[in-house]
């Protein structure tokens, strides 16, 4: 992912935790689940740092929402996450994967420090706020000589 759209993530997701008075910590990453940026407001808790880094990571690096992945481990057998022996991995909720509008994954977004719904709902939001807009059909009039 684009620094510019890693920016643009991280304000969506400050503007809006400023608007409801809410505090978190969001990161966002590449495609192979590697820091672009990050950002906490004040009032967020220390101790959801590198969580919202691994929240990201996990989402990119398994190509699938950390909520997801926690269901399905859940659902098997949660000591199956020993195989994949990587400590970054987590399963905590908020960690969503970016995908360009061909379907290639860019990156993640990881959200940390408020309940796990609303760390998804701010994340979706994100994600949303980076979607490309197809350019307006130009519907003027043109003269041609």
């Amino acid at each position: 992912m684009e620094l510019k759209a890693g920016i643009k993530i991280i304000n969506t997701v400050i503007h809006e935790c400023l608007k409801t008075k809410k505090d978190a910590i969001v990161a966002v990453v590449d495609q192979n689940g590697e820091l672009v940026t990050f950002a906490r407001t004040d009032g967020a808790p220390l101790s959801s740092l590198q969580l919202a880094i691994n929240m990201a990571y996990t989402a990119t690096r398994l190509q699938q929402e950390t909520q997801t992945f926690s269901t399905q481990l859940a659902q098997k057998n949660p000591e199956d996450l020993r195989f994949y022996n990587d400590p970054k991995i987590v399963t905590w909720p908020g960690g969503i994967p970016v995908y360009d509008p061909a379907g290639k994954l860019i990156g993640g977004i990881g959200i940390s420090g408020m309940s796990d719904e609303e760390n998804i709902a701010f994340a979706y939001q994100a994600r949303e706020a980076i979607k490309p807009t197809p350019p307006k059909p130009d519907n003027s009039l043109k003269l041609y000589s």
